[in-house]
């Protein structure tokens, strides 16, 4: 129980600043690479048709939504500091 609270403690405004512009710088060329990636993987033909690409293609869409729906989350407490109950 001690851990926890002293994690809380070491948590300080100007940490989650800092953490809130790391996520943000890096967060928007990672989207930006996505797709741009998944067009070019979509828009070609011969990456179509190889079934290894359709993995390629489902794990790109799924690190997509992580990026957007996961990381947009945490950017939302770190920059509140709170959580909302769903």
């Amino acid at each position: 129980m001690d851990n926890i609270s002293s994690t809380a403690i070491d948590e300080t405004p100007l940490t989650r600043s800092i953490k809130f512009w790391i996520i943000l710088i890096l967060q928007t060329p990672s989207i930006s690479c996505s797709i741009f990636v998944l067009y070019h993987m979509l828009s070609t033909r011969s990456y179509r048709q190889l079934l290894a690409d359709h993995v390629v293609v489902v794990m790109l869409i799924y690190s997509l939504l992580s990026v957007t729906i996961d990381l947009s989350i945490t950017l939302n407490y770190l920059r509140e500091g709170i959580v909302y109950p769903v």
